[in-house]
């Protein structure tokens, strides 16, 4: 699947990063290349970037969306080629004006790093250091485990320490400009954080093991729903989030239930037989909240089999339940799923199935043997393409009954029509995805090989040697390689 792009805009990010060195380095150099990066077929004329090269290889970067600065952590591989070094350098450089800021040794251990706009926060031993982005010189200094900043309201939130008890049960807001504690609230820290978001400009929404909280940005305040998401061995048993105007909808591992989002009040909830909810997606129309149950716990990063495996739909206004379909255990748990007119398919490791999604009624459902086709993965969305013998690209849907196509194990992508019928199987290799709209361009490229440009016609228009992990910010096209980043300024593609 293609990765979203790492911008960062209002929301600052995390990395994994220990012992920061704040000495600068002196005789660190970035080299600034001006390079051939493709060809614009329409003029025939080359297409010329720049390549910045650094002195390692990339381990992660950030972009800054307001300052445009670049933030790359560079990490080397041991003499043996077998193991990533501890140790390694993130350094400041301005996109703009082209120019590095300032370069830091780091080590790459346990600790955190976060980011927003101008101000830097590092994370060690419970201790946060917060540093200035233009020059990388520390402003100040705290004992409190931060976890995000709010660049909006300048504010940094995150649990006290203390040297004899570790991690208190008190969430700080940190005024990002002094250090300075400006409110604190009751919130206990051992609870994990699955998910938060802003639901207005001050106030944010917290999933963690205890239930939900909303926490204003500038007082502290908020509400708290209490309910069990995690079994003890800290398993996620939980959904997303889902919010309209009023309320918020949250499926737990002992309820589904609709909350006041002002108030926190509980407007209705329905309890789950025990041991049947886990880790599970809603969503919802006008009038129903519908949610499908995988039959997962989610922990480090890894699935295990949990709870039954089901649809179930709700009415938004009463809680009342319209419907609850069980699918046999026998099927293993639900790896994605697709709605396509009100029906959905269910997508199994060696099967899919097809519900209706008004009523809850079984339709009809395929095996995929594994010996034949592998194991089936994911659904792939509306993004394939693929070409003729004239060299036109189009989506794969404009060229066969296909309503699905799902990846499979043995690297294959199948088409299937909505009868579950198979219309199409392609190598991996051989199609490409569709990764970015520009203008009237579509930008299309094959795994681990160069982006074709296509107009609207499917014909091509430029090839550049990027990646399909590129991304576009202010009409200029960035790309990461293995030591280096690329930029290539779009503005006067076809001029």
């Amino acid at each position: 699947m293609i990765k979203a792009h790492k911008i960062i805009n209002l929301f600052c990010f995390l990395l994994l990063i220990t012992n920061l060195s704040f000495s600068q380095e002196s005789g660190f150099q970035v080299l600034n290349e001006t390079k051939v990066l493709g060809k614009n077929y329409i003029n025939g004329a080359d297409i010329v970037g720049t390549e910045l090269i650094f002195s390692d290889k990339i381990h992660d970067f950030f972009i800054d969306t307001t300052s445009h600065f670049l933030t790359v952590q560079l990490r080397g591989i041991s003499s043996n080629g077998k193991w990533l070094n501890n140790t390694g350098n993130m350094l400041q450089y301005d996109l703009i004006n082209k120019k590095l800021l300032w370069n830091k040794s780091i080590s790459y251990l346990a600790s955190s790093f976060l980011q927003c706009n101008k101000i830097l926060i590092h994370s060690d031993n419970y201790k946060s250091y917060c540093i200035d982005a233009y020059t990388g010189k520390s402003l100040w200094d705290k004992y409190n485990q931060v976890l995000l900043i709010d660049s909006k309201q300048n504010i940094a939130i995150g649990y006290r320490y203390h040297s004899m008890v570790g991690l208190m049960n008190y969430l700080e807001g940190i005024d990002v400009k002094t250090g300075e504690t400006i409110w604190e609230r009751k919130l206990r820290s051992v609870d994990k954080w699955y998910a938060q978001y802003y639901i207005n400009d001050s106030t944010l929404i917290v999933s963690n093991t205890a239930g939900l909280h909303t926490i204003n940005i500038n007082t502290g305040k908020g509400w708290d729903y209490l309910t069990s998401t995690s079994r003890k061995n800290n398993s996620e048993l939980v959904s997303n989030i889902l919010a309209d105007s009023t309320s918020i909808y949250l499926a737990s591992q002992e309820q589904m239930a609709k909350i006041d989002k002002q108030s926190g009040n509980i407007l209705w909830k329905y309890r789950f037989q025990y041991d049947w909810s886990g880790v599970s997606s809603i969503f919802m129309d006008d009038t129903v909240v519908y949610m499908v149950n995988k039959g997962l716990a989610y922990k480090s990063y890894c699935y295990d089999y949990y709870g039954k495996v089901f649809i179930a739909t709700f009415d938004k206004q009463t809680g009342k339940l319209k419907y609850l379909t069980l699918t046999s255990n026998r099927d293993g748990s639900i790896l994605d799923f697709k709605i396509l007119d009100y029906e959905i398919y269910l997508l199994f490791q060696n099967k899919i199935a097809k519900y209706d999604l008004k009523t809850g009624a079984f339709i009809n459902e395929k095996e995929f043997h594994k010996k034949i086709y592998g194991k089936l993965k994911y659904f792939f969305g509306n993004h394939i393409f693929i070409v003729n013998e004239n060299r036109v690209y189009s989506d794969i849907a404009q060229n066969n009954s296909a309503k699905l196509h799902f990846y499979l194990s043995s690297e294959k992508i199948l088409s299937i029509d909505s009868q579950l019928n198979v219309t199409n199987t392609s190598n991996i290799k051989d199609i490409c995805i569709n990764y970015l709209h520009y203008k009237n361009y579509t930008f299309i490229a094959k795994i681990d090989e160069n982006t074709f440009v296509i107009n609207n016609d499917g014909k091509i228009i430029a090839e550049l040697n990027i990646s399909s992990n590129a991304f576009l910010l202010d009409d200029i096209l960035y790309d990461k390689r293995n030591n280096s980043f690329i930029a290539i300024d779009f503005r006067n593609f076809n001029k």
